[in-house]
C-alpha cells in the first residue's frame, strides 16, 4: 500500500517529505508496540568499525551474568529467547521492524537490549524513539560520504544519536535490574537509577567531539597508557566536564592463531576470538560491564566463553583440508587488520574472495 502511494509522488516532492515520512512512522512505530524501550535497560553502540562485535560481545556478556539481553545489529537479531541471523540487509530495519523487536523482548523478560545504531537509521529518526541509557563510540574514520556527503556531516549524524541522550526518560530498576515505576517519590529511594553513560574510545581522535555531548556519567577506554582522563578533559567544554569521568584500561595483549590475551585492569583475559583488533571490542564490553555495576570476575566469564561471532573472523569447517574464513571486512583500515590476522594463521596461500559491499551505495569502497 504504502510502496504504490509513494510511486504516485514526484521525486523532488517525495525527497522533501522524506524526513516528516520517517519521524512520523517511527513515532507510529512507537506508539503501536507502546514505546517498549522504556520498559528495559538500552544500550546503543555505533561506529565506523567494531560495532557488530561489541554488540554481540555485550548481550553474550550480559546474558552469562544472569540478565537476559535481546539485541539487534548487522549480523544477529535476538529476542531474548532465540537468535537468527539478519535476514533484512539493514543494521537498523524500518517499518516497524526495531520496536517491535523491542517489545518481543520485553514479554521475553529481557533486562536488557542492545541495539546497533547507525548513521543512516539516525538520519531516518530510527532512534527517535528509543529511551537509550548507554551510548557507546567505538571509532570513527571516513564511511557512507556519498550517503552522508562529507565526513563532517557523517559524524554529525553520529552526533544526533548522542544529542538524543539527554531527551530519554529517565529509568529506575530494582535489585533484580527490573526497570520499575516508581509509585512515589518516596519509592524512588529503594530503587537504583540508571545513569545516562556515554562510553567512547579514547584513542580515536573524535573522541572529545563525543565526550562534549550530555551525560551524567562518561567512560573512556584505552589500550595506551597516553590516553588520560585529564588530557581529554582539556579538550572538552567546561560544561561538558562531569565528577563521574573514568577510564578503563587494557594492557599486554597478544595475538595468535588461537585467540588473543589481554589484561583488563590488571585481570587476565583470554578470548577465544581471532584478532588483535577483538582486544579494543572487549575492552568496550567491559566498560560497558563496569558501568552496569558488574564485577571483573563476571565480564572476564562472559567474554572468554564467546568463541565465535556470525561474520567475523568466523571459521568454517566443512571437512576441508583448508581453511576458511569469512569476514565482514571493506573498509581499507578493516582488511589491514584482516590482513595482520591471517599472519598468525599458518598457510602457504592466501586467497582472498572479496564482494561489493553495500550494494553499491558506497562506491568509493
Amino acid at each position: 500500500m504504502l510502496e504504490s502511494i509513494k510511486k504516485l509522488i514526484p521525486v523532488r516532492l517525495f525527497k522533501a517529505l522524506q524526513p516528516a515520512y520517517h519521524f512520523l512512522m517511527n513515532l507510529a512505530a512507537a506508539v503501536w508496540y507502546r514505546f517498549p524501550s522504556r520498559k528495559m535497560i538500552i544500550i546503543g553502540v555505533t561506529g565506523t568499525s567494531g560495532k557488530t562485535s561489541v554488540v554481540y560481545m555485550i548481550a553474550r556478556m550480559l546474558n552469562a551474568a544472569g540478565y537476559k539481553t535481546g539485541l539487534t545489529s548487522t549480523s544477529i537479531f535476538s529476542d531474548g529467547n532465540r537468535e537468527w541471523l539478519n535476514n533484512k540487509k539493514m543494521t537498523m530495519p524500518g517499518r516497524f521492524f526495531i520496536q517491535k523487536m523491542l517489545r518481543q523482548m520485553v514479554k521475553n523478560g529481557c533486562r536488557y537490549a542492545v541495539v546497533e545504531t547507525t548513521s543512516q537509521g539516525v538520519e531516518q529518526f530510527r532512534h527517535s524513539y528509543i529511551d537509550y541509557d548507554v551510548l557507546v563510540m567505538t571509532n570513527l574514520y571516513p564511511e557512507h560520504i556519498e550517503a552522508h556527503g562529507s565526513f563532517e556531516k557523517y559524524r554529525e549524524a553520529k552526533g544526533k544519536l548522542f544529542a538524543h541522550l539527554k531527551t530519554c526518560r529517565t529509568k529506575y530498576i530494582n535489585e533484580d535490574r527490573r526497570v520499575v515505576k516508581p509509585e512515589s517519590q518516596l519509592k524512588k529511594l529503594d530503587l537504583l537509577r540508571v545513569v545516562k553513560t556515554i562510553i567512547v574510545n579514547g584513542e580515536d581522535e573524535n573522541a572529545p567531539y563525543f565526550l562534549n555531548f550530555w551525560a551524567e556519567a562518561k567512560i573512556v577506554y584505552s589500550l595506551t597508557e597516553k590516553v588520560s582522563v585529564a588530557a581529554l578533559s582539556a579538550k572538552m567544554a567546561s560544561e561538558a566536564i562531569v565528577k563521574d569521568f573514568s577510564i578503563v584500561r587494557g594492557n599486554n595483549v597478544e595475538a595468535s592463531g588461537i585467540g588473543t590475551k589481554m589484561t583488563i585492569d590488571g585481570h587476565p583475559i583470554n578470548l577465544k576470538l581471532l584478532g588483535e583488533f577483538n582486544a579494543a571490542n572487549a575492552l568496550a564490553t567491559a566498560a560497558v560491564g563496569l558501568n552496569q555495576r558488574l564485577k571483573l570476575a563476571q565480564i572476564k566469564a562472559g567474554l572468554e566463553e564467546i568463541r565465535g561471532l556470525a561474520g567475523k573472523m568466523e571459521v568454517i569447517d566443512a571437512g576441508q583440508n583448508f581453511t576458511v574464513i569469512v569476514d565482514y571486512a571493506f573498509e581499507p583500515e578493516a582488511m589491514i587488520k584482516l590482513y595482520q590476522t591471517c599472519e598468525f594463521i599458518a598457510h602457504n596461500k592466501l586467497i582472498h574472495v572479496l564482494g561489493s559491499a553495500g550494494g553499491g551505495r558506497d562506491k568509493a569502497r
